[in-house]
């Protein structure tokens, strides 16, 4: 058993780094985020700009509706609207953007990968205020309305808005394109971020938190900027909501860690622990069905771990991988006796070997199919599937 599994993780290796990789949390308050399709985040008092307030948005294209205008064109128009309001209700700014998004082919239309990135740039009063950020599509007429929020303006330490920014971006901190490269949250991806505080004596050391884990960490000093710059790309934080507490005082920040992309297998834990049992065996997942459903995602993790490619990272691509082949067995292996295609057979060999170099359908007399899979380097093998019932559940000749 282990050997075959050692043969199985090796062959999904191999796989991911021959092929690459392609391009919800807490409650409502990320329900948007959580879904990928259209998040924001804002940036209050920026010293090295003349703005004292920067929002940026991104709105995924599969969001959006498109309208075909000439034969390799689609185009869709929608207006992105920020209002602006103080506590007594009262309107402080209402900006529009109108916005025309093309696209070559039907298939970025509907792309989990592409997005539309957009930047407010405002002085408003230094005050608590409010904003709401919504989307109006022309074509249909719908609003989307991303999640209210609240911020506050005053210079005042308590008033901070973690700021994470990619750590290749360092190098454009101070130009005008980092306004649409931060976020007010820690994107759960292979890419290393920062997070950036206010320059402060406070802010000289910090701790990041949770109910299990806790890091004290130092401000950087080797960046040179105006702010407090902390490193984070060696911590485990997985997806989920964590604190910021500052050492000299009570003030203490949340924030989310969150994956934008992630595979839609993964929203159901219980469902993404069920095709564990192709590669990890019974007494790995025993583990698994007796934790709590607090406990149940850190030892998800915790049991992917030893098979990270990149293990000093929380993110684990190998994972990331399984559960997109996941994603595209269920959709294109399901049937009408088994609606989800990832517990099928040929669901099963996809998501452990991938998509075979060669495909052949042939057909009894009797017009049952058979699917002939080949696999060539490294496995060598071929697989034979038979629909024996004439329903599209394809099982597995042994």
């Amino acid at each position: 058993m282990k050997r075959t599994l050692t043969i199985l993780i090796l062959v999904l290796i191999q796989t991911f780094f021959s092929q690459g990789i392609s391009k919800k949390w807490d409650s409502e308050r990320f329900s948007d985020i959580s879904l990928g399709k259209f998040y924001f985040s804002y940036w209050t008092n920026p010293v090295h700009f003349n703005e004292n307030f920067i929002l940026n948005y991104k709105i995924r294209y599969d969001l959006l509706v498109f309208e075909k205008v000439r034969y390799d064109t689609f185009l869709s128009r929608i207006k992105v609207i920020l209002e602006i309001s103080n506590n007594e209700l009262s309107t402080v700014s209402r900006n529009i953007q109108e916005v025309k998004i093309k696209c070559s082919d039907y298939e970025q239309t509907v792309s989990k990968d592409l997005y539309y990135t957009g930047v407010f740039k405002l002085n408003l009063p230094l005050r608590e205020l409010r904003g709401r950020i919504s989307i109006i599509d022309e074509k249909s007429q719908k609003e989307i309305l991303a999640r209210n929020f609240t911020f506050n303006l005053k210079a005042e330490d308590q008033n901070f808005v973690p700021i994470f920014i990619k750590s290749d971006n360092i190098q454009k901190f101070l130009s005008d394109e980092i306004q649409s490269e931060f976020y007010n949250f820690l994107p759960f991806e292979t890419n290393t971020y920062y997070l950036v505080l206010p320059l402060s004596p406070k802010f000289e050391s910090i701790v990041i938190k949770d109910e299990q884990i806790k890091y004290e960490l130092k401000r950087e000093e080797k960046f040179g900027l105006n702010y407090s710059i902390f490193i984070l790309d060696t911590l485990e934080l997985i997806e989920g909501k964590y604190f910021i507490e500052l050492n000299t005082s009570n003030v203490k920040k949340d924030f989310f860690v969150i994956w934008l992309n992630k595979p839609e297998y993964l929203w159901n834990l219980e469902k993404a622990s069920k095709i564990l049992n192709y590669i990890f065996p019974g007494d790995e997942l025993h583990l698994l069905n007796n934790s709590s459903r607090k406990s149940h995602l850190r030892e998800f993790y915790k049991l992917w771990k030893k098979f990270d490619p990149t293990p000093k990272t929380a993110f684990n691509e190998l994972m990331f991988e399984y559960y997109k082949r996941a994603d595209f067995a269920n959709m294109e292996f399901r049937s009408v006796s088994q609606p989800d295609g990832a517990l099928t057979d040929r669901g099963k060999i996809y998501i452990i070997y991938g998509p075979p170099q060669k495909i052949e359908r042939t057909f009894t007399q009797d017009g049952r199919a058979l699917e002939t899979w080949y696999f060539y380097s490294p496995i060598n093998k071929t697989l034979k599937f038979f629909d024996v019932n004439k329903n599209g559940n394809y099982i597995l000749q042994q």
